[in-house]
């Protein structure tokens, strides 16, 4: 064979059910110019055998096997290294593949433009559900050259997802650490720093299968682990020996392990066993203290109380902190008012890393005090459920964190994807437990007025609180769920026969309905007897602040389905003004911390969400010839080709937007 373009090196252990797909994915290359370097860390299953098959097919690839397994990736990937002969190298693991162009995509955009090193996109891909995120997509939204410092860089540095020039490698004496977990983060580092172009492209590379339920998590994964929590400190210490005369580079990273890092630990202790949650909590609490304090006011402002709680030896406040980041800004505490400032429970008067605690207890700038009742997001939690026939027997405890919740009435509802109550089982009010309100139920489930269960419908189990004219429906939350959820016969529900409770990620509890019912007399004569109530889906106003809707049209293509502006700037120019309603049907979902500025609003009727609002920033031109106040706004190039031809000022950029927006609040 001729010498080959591009080394490819494919590491594996233990894994001859995936690493043939991954092999294959290689073979696959449009790129045939390639050598496929196969390490075995010495695997004891048939992984030596799926090798050995493709060899015989495929002259391309060269194999190597460890005597002893090494424990880590640091060794097989030097050892393929040493091996290769191509003057660019990659690397696979074998849980994982490459997409059918990565290599020839990479390889042309490093000969074109000079890099060292080239680094595409990477998708995560989860297994059980197939959804794909892509990994950090700002710093992949085009092709960029990098000649300088950048901050983004430190956030992407696995290796499996770039190309490097190998002389380059060489030349530098650039290895990968031995003996550590997370192998990739020093050695993608030391190529930063010796590079003298980088270069970022935007087409997907590398496929990272993600398996967030199995028994034994991939290394990334398995957080709970003593070890990796000190090889994840042993890293980092390795990269500040290498930052330690780049005070630009040293900072950057502080942060990105504040957020990054930090943020991936603290909640592993939300769910580990206290031995192990004590254990990994005293493995980064030396290293935290190294940190900056600064650097804690760069991180949102809960992640920030629960390093706070971490340093000062306070497991349970962790915990109570990131139930906020994990669970959906749910608040297991009180919030407290304390002059002008809102703190995450009562302020014990210490100092941490010389910061006051009232200083690193405040999340003020959440604005959790402005949320009306409607949209907070209160913590509910099942401590019974019991099913004896047709009867359910339920406990639920709230936690009050307002304060506020004296007088209203509760029931445990099934509610759909839109919210609204399928079957429902009134709640009665027991005690107070401090902060917390304890309620029962016992009885048979209702259904809902004018509703049908069908087959495959579903949604989630929550708390629907009724204050007056107002209500609120938050999640039930379960740590520990019963063995069965199963709520047997629902004759009187046309449609379905069953309902089965289903668990969910972030403790949530969703429902499915199953089975087939027949007959429609039931379902006519709940129509004959019962009075529908009205629905109660307004948008509260709040003093002191402009409402401003944004409403997309409904058929988005695919690019322009995420946030149509970068909500952090959004929150830093317009944060102390206005609240954003959000209503584009397929954009995600608000990110939970910022729901005390921007609001979810696509459960409420449209019509009510633009009377209410001031301004409406929209691209239907019909919203844009009725509405007073509306801003034709379509985060593309060349908008007014897709709008009316009467609109010619459209927007298209972001900070052309915010001006347009700063304008029309000076006369609100």
């Amino acid at each position: 064979m001729t010498e080959p373009l591009v080394s490819v090196i494919l590491i594996g252990y233990q894994d001859e059910a995936r690493i043939g797909r991954a092999l294959a994915s290689i073979q696959g290359q449009t790129l045939r110019s390639l050598e496929i370097i196969v390490v075995n860390d010495a695997s004891t299953d048939g992984t030596e055998s799926v090798i050995r098959a493709a060899m015989a097919a495929d002259p391309r690839i060269r194999y190597e096997r460890l005597p002893i397994n090494s424990g880590g990736c640091g060794v097989p990937r030097n050892v393929g290294l040493a091996l290769a002969r191509a003057p660019w190298v990659m690397f696979c693991d074998s849980d994982d593949e490459l997409e059918m162009h990565a290599c020839a995509n990479l390889l042309d955009t490093a000969e074109e433009l000079s890099a060292d090193v080239v680094c595409g996109t990477a998708e995560r891909i989860d297994v059980h559900s197939g959804e794909a995120t892509r990994w950090r997509p700002d710093l992949h939204e085009e092709t960029t050259v990098f000649t300088a410092f950048d901050p983004r860089l430190l956030y992407d540095t696995i290796v499996p997802n770039k190309i490097f020039r190998r002389d380059f490698l060489i030349g530098n004496s650039i290895r990968f650490p031995e003996g550590v977990l997370f192998e990739d983060q020093p050695f993608t580092v030391a190529c930063l720093l010796a590079a003298d172009r980088v270069a970022a492209i935007a087409p997907v590379v590398y496929r990272w299968y993600v398996d967030k339920g199995a028994e034994e998590g991939s290394i990334t994964q398995g957080r709970a682990q003593t070890r990796n929590a000190r090889d994840r400190i042993a890293v980092n210490r390795l990269i500040d020996a290498m930052l330690i005369d780049r005070p630009d580079w040293q900072w950057a990273k502080a942060v990105k392990f504040l957020r990054h890092e930090g943020y991936l630990y603290l909640s592993t202790l939300l769910e580990a066993a206290d031995e192990s949650a004590l254990a990994i909590a005293a493995e980064f609490n030396s290293y935290l203290r190294s940190i900056p304090v600064d650097a804690y006011w760069l991180v949102r402002p809960m992640l920030r109380v629960a390093f706070f709680h971490l340093l000062s030896g306070d497991l349970e406040g962790v915990r109570r902190a990131m139930l906020f980041e994990r669970w959906g800004a749910v608040i297991d505490g009180r919030l407290v008012v304390d002059e002008d400032r809102v703190l995450f429970d009562h302020d014990p008067g210490i100092e941490i890393l010389g910061r006051s605690s009232r200083d690193w207890l405040d999340i003020t700038e959440l604005r959790l005090i402005d949320l009306p009742f409607e949209m907070r997001r209160y913590l509910h939690t099942l401590d019974v459920y019991e099913r004896d026939g047709k009867d359910v027997t339920v406990t639920v405890r709230t936690r009050d964190q307002w304060g506020d919740l004296a007088g209203v009435s509760a029931s445990l509802a099934w509610c759909d994807g839109r919210g609204f109550a399928v079957l429902f089982l009134p709640l009665e009010l027991r005690r107070h437990d401090g902060d917390t309100l304890v309620w029962s139920g016992k009885g048979r489930l209702e259904l809902a007025p004018c509703r049908i269960v069908s087959r495959g419908d579903r949604g989630t189990l929550r708390v629907v609180l009724a204050d007056g004219q107002r209500s609120n429906a938050s999640p039930v939350r379960t740590q520990c769920a019963p063995s069965s959820f199963d709520l047997g016969s629902l004759a009187r529900a046309p449609g379905a026969a069953g309902v089965r409770e289903e668990r969910r990620e972030r403790a949530e509890l969703a429902w499915m309905a199953t089975g087939e019912a027949r007959g429609f007399a039931p379902l006519v004569r709940r129509l004959l007897t019962r009075t529908i109530p009205p629905p109660n889906p307004g948008v509260p106003g709040i003093a002191n602040r402009v409402l401003i809707a944004y409403l997309p049209l409904s058929d988005l293509p695919d690019p322009w389905r995420q946030f149509p502006f970068d909500l952090d700037a959004w929150n830093d120019r317009f944060g102390a003004r206005a609240v954003l309603l959000l209503g584009g049907e397929h954009m995600p979902a608000v990110p939970f911390r910022m729901r005390g500025w921007a609001w979810d609003v696509r459960r409420m009727p449209v019509d009510r969400v633009i009377t209410a609002s001031s301004i409406v920033v929209t691209d239907d031109p019909l919203l844009i010839a009725v509405h007073p106040d509306a801003i034709a706004y379509r985060p593309d190039r060349g908008a007014t080709r897709y709008l009316l031809p009467a609109v010619q000022s459209a927007v298209s950029d972001q900070e052309t937007l915010f001006d347009v927006i700063d304008a029309h609040l000076g006369g609100c």
